[in-house]
C-alpha cells in the first residue's frame, strides 16, 4: 500500500493542503523546453482527487518592452530562476546588473478537487470554439490514474 502524505498545491493564488497519495504524474519538459505543463492527480485520504496542473515557462522579457507586451510580473534580473532564458523576440539581456528590472513569465497553477467519476472531464481542455478534448499529457495522466486507481472510470462516447 502506498504511504499517503501532506501535499500543497495551488489554483491561482488558493493554497491546497491535503492528505493523500499522488497516483499519476506527466511533464512535457524536455532538455531543450523553455516552457512546458506538468500535471498530478492525487487520491486524498478522504476520497476524492485533486488535479493539479502546472504551466512553467522560463522565459523573460525587457520590461515594459513594446515588442513582448503585458508577458510577466516585472521582477530584478537576480530575482530570475537560475535557469532563466531570455526571450528570442523582445531580446533582453542574458546577463545585467542585479537590479534590472525584467518582466519574468511566472508559473501557472491550476487545481481542482473531484470526485473519481469526474476526473477525465477535469482533465479535458475546453477550448473557445470547439468540442472538448484530452490533450496528449492529459490522456497520459489519465492512463496511469486508471492503472493506479481502479475507482477512476475512462468514459466513452457512443456515436451512431
Amino acid at each position: 500500500m502506498e504511504t499517503e502524505q501532506q501535499f500543497s498545491v495551488w489554483h491561482a493564488r488558493e493554497e491546497i493542503v491535503f492528505t493523500g497519495t499522488r497516483i499519476a504524474h506527466k511533464s512535457t519538459e524536455n532538455p531543450q523546453s523553455l516552457r512546458w505543463i506538468e500535471i498530478d492527480v492525487y487520491r486524498t485520504k478522504g476520497g476524492r482527487y485533486v488535479i493539479h496542473r502546472v504551466g512553467v515557462s522560463l522565459v523573460y522579457h525587457v520590461h515594459d518592452g513594446t515588442t513582448c507586451k503585458d508577458t510577466g510580473v516585472a521582477m530584478r534580473f537576480s530575482d530570475l530562476k537560475d535557469n532563466a532564458e531570455p526571450c528570442a523576440i523582445c531580446k533582453p539581456p542574458w546577463e545585467a546588473d542585479n537590479d534590472l528590472i525584467l518582466d519574468s513569465e511566472t508559473d501557472r497553477h491550476t487545481a481542482v478537487v473531484c470526485e473519481a467519476g469526474q476526473v477525465q472531464d477535469n482533465l479535458m481542455v475546453h477550448p473557445q470554439n470547439g468540442a472538448p478534448f484530452l490533450s496528449s499529457p492529459a490522456r497520459k495522466v489519465l492512463d496511469q490514474a486508471v492503472q493506479n486507481d481502479p475507482k477512476i472510470m475512462v468514459k466513452q462516447r457512443m456515436v451512431e
